[in-house]
């Protein structure tokens, strides 16, 4: 990272009101928020410190506002942001990090299988100074991967090195669902993205190369159940998130993330619609 990059990123963290936010972008298909709230409060409790919780609701036809409050006493601080249209898991993400206020930012995809104590290596490695810090699976180590039909374990192996051959981001494995972020590398990637689909790790980690932000990857330390991925999301297909794929090297060959939008027309151009007051308060004093 460049030296002008850390000093704003050392003011920024003084200015921080969290030491941690975790931030989960939530859309259709995405079920059992009670269980997944459980299994993130127990994070919270093992990282210590004061911990936000962020939850984006991608238009889901019934909303989880009601069961969030219930969680209120269990974080220090519960975002509640919703899309009053359907934008996609990358829009939520972006919405969910332009709304956090913590010192470190863990994202958390609510369909990945990855046991959620694989953050604590991620939260140490941006203590000790990496800007981006993400889980890799490696499937051919793991029984479970031969629970899968050829067809399934196939597609998904061809989709991601697809990806890898389009926009080469340096790691091995772009959709663990699980990727940890100093919150100024965070909101300077946020700013710059595009991709309002499911391929969003891809353009997040290309714009992390293309912004200098150091990045580590590290092995998952314990699978339980299905790989994150063999479960089909509703309206992505290989071919979608393909293309998203094939729109973020384009941008990055035409140099179109050179500059980032303000976090104000962000926030609208994704329908943000629904804040704890204070957040609100706290975004339009920003500026940023």
């Amino acid at each position: 990272m460049k030296s002008g990059d850390r000093k704003a990123s050392d003011a920024g963290r003084e200015q921080s009101l969290f030491d941690l936010s975790i931030v989960i972008p939530l859309g259709e298909g995405d079920g059992g928020i009670g269980a997944l709230l459980t299994a993130v409060a127990g994070l919270a409790r093992g990282v210590g410190g004061k911990v936000e919780v962020v939850l984006v609701d991608d238009g889901m036809p019934h909303g989880f506002e009601t069961i969030a409050t219930r969680w209120r006493t269990q974080f220090a601080g519960l975002v509640v942001a919703r899309h009053e249209n359907r934008k996609g898991r990358g829009a939520a993400a972006r919405t969910g990090v332009l709304a956090a206020r913590g010192e470190y930012l863990v994202m958390i995809d609510p369909q990945s299988e990855v046991p959620l104590n694989n953050a604590d290596q991620l939260i140490e490695a941006l203590q000790r100074g990496a800007d981006v810090a993400l889980v890799s699976r490696h499937p051919e180590e793991h029984s479970e991967a031969e629970q899968k039909s050829f067809l399934e374990r196939a597609t998904r192996t061809t989709v991601m090195r697809l990806s890898q051959m389009m926009v080469d981001v340096g790691v091995r494995d772009c959709f663990s669902g699980l990727t940890a972020f100093r919150m100024r590398a965070a909101k300077k990637i946020a700013q710059r993205s595009r991709v309002s689909g499911a391929a969003y790790p891809v353009e997040w980690l290309a714009l992390a190369q293309y912004l200098c932000f150091q990045v580590v990857e590290f092995p998952l330390l314990w699978v339980r159940g299905p790989l994150m991925g063999e479960r089909a999301r509703r309206g992505t297909t290989p071919f979608s998130l393909l293309k998203d794929v094939w729109q973020t090297r384009r941008r990055l060959a035409n140099d179109d993330y050179s500059t980032s939008l303000h976090q104000s027309e962000l926030l609208s151009d994704t329908s943000f619609r629904k804040l704890d007051r204070e957040t609100l308060q706290q975004i339009r004093r920003s500026g940023r």
